[in-house]
């Protein structure tokens, strides 16, 4: 586990237990503490809004250039199971499609998820069937209910060109079902950095059984229910 310390101004290095064993000895204590975990709610946030909108974890060097060296962080960038603790992502969020029918991780800064018209149009099928889930083998089951969504999502497209991407996705010779869930899942395990996570997010399963995704709170517009 990576080492973080914080240094006073007399120079005495406290280690983090010792850090949350600190007790402010002025009636101010508590409006301290209060300020404090305001402030690190804060530096949470910010993490997540740029993992969000870079796609990427800000690095040590870049952290030490924002902050001085007042505060001493160390984050092991290659460890996947600790970056879950590094930026609280420790928790499966709920997932809104909004009004403007983007996919939203509210629990994460509102995390927006930037899907392709036809990759959400297949995610949001699997979002309508997560329970169930679907057979990939059985998906042209599916074309008219899939039609409908990607027409909500493109309204603008004529009724034969929506027929003709819908059933390209369904067609049982066709990759372009499987490409569209790698690329989905890609989206996802690159938008979450904690790889248990991220997994909850994706559509997944086993072959000959029915794929789902594995979220329990999901939030839907009514036209799509």
């Amino acid at each position: 586990i990576s080492r973080l310390s914080l240094l006073s101004e007399n120079g005495t290095e406290y280690l983090p237990t010792e850090i949350d064993a600190l007790q402010f000895s002025s009636p101010e204590s508590k409006q301290m503490e209060e300020e404090r975990q305001r402030s690190l709610e804060n530096i949470r946030n910010l993490i997540i809004n740029h993992i969000n909108q870079f796609h990427k974890l800000p690095t040590t060097d870049e952290i030490h250039q924002v902050i001085g060296n007042d505060v001493l962080i160390g984050i092991p960038m290659t460890d996947a199971e600790n970056l879950q603790y590094a930026y609280h992502i420790r928790y499966v969020s709920k997932l809104v499609v909004d009004r403007e029918l983007n996919i939203v991780l509210p629990d994460y800064s509102n995390m927006i998820i930037p899907l392709e018209p036809q990759q959400k149009a297949v995610y949001i099928l699997f979002l309508k069937h997560k329970d169930e889930g679907i057979l990939l083998s059985k998906i042209a089951e599916h074309q008219a209910e899939l039609e409908n969504i990607y027409s909500t999502l493109m309204p603008n497209k004529n009724e034969a060109m929506v027929k003709k991407i819908a059933e390209n996705i369904c067609r049982p010779s066709s990759k372009n079902l499987q490409q569209n869930i790698s690329k989905i899942n890609a989206t996802f395990r690159k938008a979450i950095l904690n790889p248990e996570i991220s997994t909850k997010f994706c559509i997944t399963g086993q072959r000959r059984h029915p794929y789902s995704i594995h979220i329990p709170n999901v939030e839907l517009p009514a036209f799509f229910k």
